[in-house]
């Protein structure tokens, strides 16, 4: 079973429904899957930087008072803790990911794109991590043992960049404008982060 993911590390959403594809495939005792991480951006412009709070950013996102944006976070951490996520959203820095999907594409190069791409999500979500900062990238990088030296000349070279964005633009043309999104062998998609009952009944129908 190929399953084909098309995530933002700044999603939560994102976040909590590949956690919760991982417990669905183990409970449902599935074999054999290959996992293709896909790389996609909820927003092209954010800065390097993190200009805003998430609370702040939430608002002036949805245009809803400050009030209405604690509520929102409350309820992703909630829904976060249900599969087993500590989500600090008062360390959260809203940055931009593009350089943390090429990080992924090199890593995948190693045979480590599924312990990075959780590392990552880990990192912004848990630890505050600007994923736009390259020394940042490196030390989540370094603890799975890839070369630093090497992922810093990556960075700071081109690589990867097509990759990346022919992933995003492959999900336009699939029609997807909204993550998580997960295509199983080409033919059943789940959007998403639904429950776990829903990911295994999925994953055991397209099994048989």
């Amino acid at each position: 079973m190929k399953i084909e993911i098309w995530a933002d590390y700044a999603c939560p959403f994102c976040y909590i429904g590949k956690t919760t594809l991982e417990q669905a495939i183990e409970k449902t005792g599935i074999k054999d899957v290959e996992i293709v991480y896909k790389a996609f951006q909820l927003d092209p412009n954010a800065p390097k930087v993190a200009n805003e709070d998430t609370i702040t950013h939430l608002a002036h996102k949805y245009g809803v008072p400050h009030s209405e944006a604690e509520r929102m976070v409350s309820n992703v951490v909630l829904h976060g803790k249900r599969v087993g996520l500590d989500m600090r959203f008062d360390l959260v820095q809203q940055t931009n990911t593009f350089d943390a999907h090429r990080l992924t594409k090199i890593a995948k190069r190693f045979k480590k794109e599924t312990e990075l791409n959780k590392s990552l999500y880990e990192a912004y979500f848990t630890k505050g991590t600007n994923l736009a900062d390259y020394d940042q990238l490196i030390k989540v990088s370094e603890s799975l043992g890839l070369d630093s030296n090497e992922v810093l000349s990556q960075l700071n070279s081109k690589e990867y960049e097509n990759e990346v964005k022919r992933d995003i633009e492959e999900a336009y043309r699939k029609g997807i404008h909204a993550v998580p999104y997960f295509l199983i062998d080409g033919r059943v998609s789940i959007k998403g982060a639904q429950p776990l009952e829903r990911f295994m009944q999925i994953l055991t129908e397209t099994n048989k």
